[in-house]
């Protein structure tokens, strides 16, 4: 029982991830995957710079690796003999699930196709099945690749145009202190040139009034002044 439990996990380690057959010509990617090399190629047609792990999704290089070692344990592992595959049984009849229903995505037995639940339903061969749904699940993939090659390429765009945006700022906070300065330079030269300008027409007025409230309160300390103003007042 263990020999054959280690013997189905060699197997497997010794076929494909995309293909899931035994590894023809293996191939090692940036991320340790490996891959036969057709499917590899096939898996990346058509893209460029963004070249994902069918099974990471680890952005790799364009370059691979040959396995020579990986394939000469291939070639071996492909001469043990086949662990006997168990076979799904139906649970209500138990007979081999053979069949596929599309419109309710079901495993159905020779039996089940007389149910009057399935009848006149789609029903296909499950390896024809798992072969369409292998191949549009690729399609997904590929349309989710250019999806994510279409992302990065508008997050680049969005971040050069945040940069170049954040050097105008920086150059237009440049020049405004510049101007600033030269402004507040230009300002304090003026003022100094007005506040001498508006002395000397300040300056007379002032003295003319400083005379007239001196002459005031002069007059304001003369009792019998101040009484007559007084008088003056109230009879008005």
């Amino acid at each position: 029982m263990a020999f054959a439990s280690s013997l189905a996990k060699l197997q497997q380690q010794a076929s494909c991830s995309f293909c899931l057959n035994y590894l023809s010509d293996p191939v090692t990617i940036d991320c340790g995957h490996n891959f036969c090399r057709s499917c590899i190629q096939q898996c990346w047609e058509g893209l460029q710079d963004i070249l994902p792990c069918p099974v990471c999704l680890h952005h790799c290089l364009d370059t691979v690796k040959p396995n020579t070692q990986l394939r000469h344990i291939v070639d071996i592992v492909m001469q043990l003999p086949a662990t006997p595959i168990k076979e799904p049984l139906c649970e209500r009849h138990s007979e081999v699930l053979d069949l596929f229903c599309e419109n309710d995505l079901e495993l159905l037995c020779p039996q089940c196709r007389a149910v009057s639940d399935h009848y006149n339903h789609d029903l296909i061969p499950i390896s024809k099945a798992a072969a369409s749904y292998q191949k549009k699940l690729k399609n997904h993939m590929c349309h989710l690749r250019k999806q994510l090659e279409n992302a990065e390429m508008e997050c680049e765009l969005q971040v050069s145009k945040s940069i170049k945006l954040m050097l105008k700022i920086r150059n237009w906070r440049k020049k405004l202190q510049l101007e600033f300065r030269q402004f507040n330079h230009f300002m304090g030269r003026q003022q100094v040139a007005d506040y001498g300008d508006i002395g000397w027409l300040v300056l007379p007025g002032t003295f003319t009034w400083l005379g007239s409230l001196a002459s005031c309160d002069a007059r304001c300390r003369h009792p019998l002044h101040l009484l007559r103003s007084a008088k003056t007042l109230k009879e008005i």
